[in-house]
């Protein structure tokens, strides 16, 4: 009996301690996605393949560049361009056909096979699909990117940037995908990258299973031949994030979505993050330091604080919801909210505030000079 009745004091107290919170802490409506914000679709058809799609590259005989051109009743037309002595026109001209379709592979990945005249049936590799469309693709060597506006079919040689000599890519421990610009380059560490572009920053990042993906930037000059080293580190921890109201959020420079932020494998050691709603008025950096063995797990309040003094004693409603009572004081999320205001007879008002970030908004006006609620 006695256990019994320290068992409900005990939850009376939690919700004394707690419900009010909670019902300040409705999330707040998250700002659409734009389509270079949203989240990749994986899934697969027909119609995501539909299009052209060109690319250049240096070879060991020349120059060579060219489109595949995808139709809709899944046949397609390859055009290539092959120019030995570097004068812009081409020493050689190949057209090929063939047909593709939607398939998996014997480990169960599903893919695009292309299949046709001297092309046996290959599996399309790092096929990135964003907003609906396949973006890129890896085959027969050649790294594709979507044709769009009024980009060119054929890729002069004067057209393309300056070229360095060559990237060699080494891991510890070897046999890592490496990714050049977000697309896959053939082959596994130690790997050679041939003529990479000079002059530009390059995003080279490495991938093993198993261990932490890593990444470096890289701006090579002209003819430069460079190594690059990566000791990949197996495992990681988990970084928990909570915020009211809810925010976008950025790891070390990168977009990482909306709160809540459930993200494992984080890499230990120093992070910064990067808290952001444009129309709250929030922006906020911090540095974290992640352990190895334990995960991140913070919960961030962006709030301002609210008086409010009617002349009496009141219940204040939110959403439905308890929030507090006459006279009031307390900190509360940023934002605007609309509050019900009940006094002891009944009689309902209505009050909207909007809460700055580390603000202070006061209400002293009467009860009865405040609008009835609906």
């Amino acid at each position: 009996m006695r256990r019994s009745i320290v068992r409900n004091l005990v939850w009376c107290l939690f919700a004394v301690a707690f419900l009010p919170g909670l019902v300040w802490a409705q999330a707040e409506t998250p700002e659409p996605l734009s389509l270079d914000q949203a989240a990749p679709d994986l899934t697969l058809s027909v119609e995501k393949l539909f299009g052209s799609f060109t690319y250049w590259r240096q070879t060991d005989e020349g120059y060579e560049s060219g489109f595949i051109d995808f139709a809709l009743d899944q046949t397609w037309m390859m055009v290539t361009h092959v120019d030995v002595d570097h004068d812009r026109y081409p020493d050689r001209v190949s057209v090929t056909r063939g047909q593709y379709s939607v398939g998996k592979r014997d480990d169960n990945t599903f893919g695009y096979w292309l299949e046709g005249e001297n092309n046996p049936r290959a599996f399309l590799s790092d096929v990135i699909i964003v907003a609906g469309h396949v973006k890129s693709f890896v085959w027969q060597g050649r790294a594709f990117s979507r044709r769009t506006g009024d980009m060119p079919y054929f890729i002069m040689d004067q057209d393309v940037p300056a070229l360095a000599g060559e990237l060699v890519v080494n891991s510890t421990p070897p046999g890592a995908v490496v990714y050049l610009d977000g697309i896959r380059v053939p082959g596994r560490t130690p790997l050679t990258v041939k003529k990479p572009k000079a002059g530009v920053a390059l995003r080279v990042r490495v991938e093993l299973a198993d261990c932490l993906p890593s990444e470096q930037v890289v701006t090579l000059a002209p003819n430069e031949h460079r190594e690059l080293e990566f000791a990949l580190s197996r495992g990681g921890s988990g970084l928990h994030i909570a915020c009211n109201p809810r925010v976008r959020v950025k790891l070390d420079g990168a977009w990482i979505g909306y709160t809540p932020i459930d993200r494992s494998n984080v890499a230990p050691g120093a992070h910064v993050l990067e808290f952001v709603n444009d129309s709250l008025g929030i922006y906020r950096r911090e540095k974290i330091e992640v352990s190895a063995d334990q995960p991140f797990r913070r919960q961030y309040e962006f709030d301002g604080r609210l008086i409010v003094d009617v002349g009496r004693r009141c219940e204040i409603f939110r959403l439905g919801r308890s929030a507090g009572q006459t006279p009031f004081d307390q900190a509360v999320p940023v934002g605007r909210h609309v509050l019900t205001l009940v006094d002891d007879r009944g009689k309902k008002k209505r009050l909207v505030v909007d809460i700055p970030l580390d603000g202070t908004v006061r209400i002293d006006r009467p009860f009865d000079a405040l609008p009835d609620a609906d």
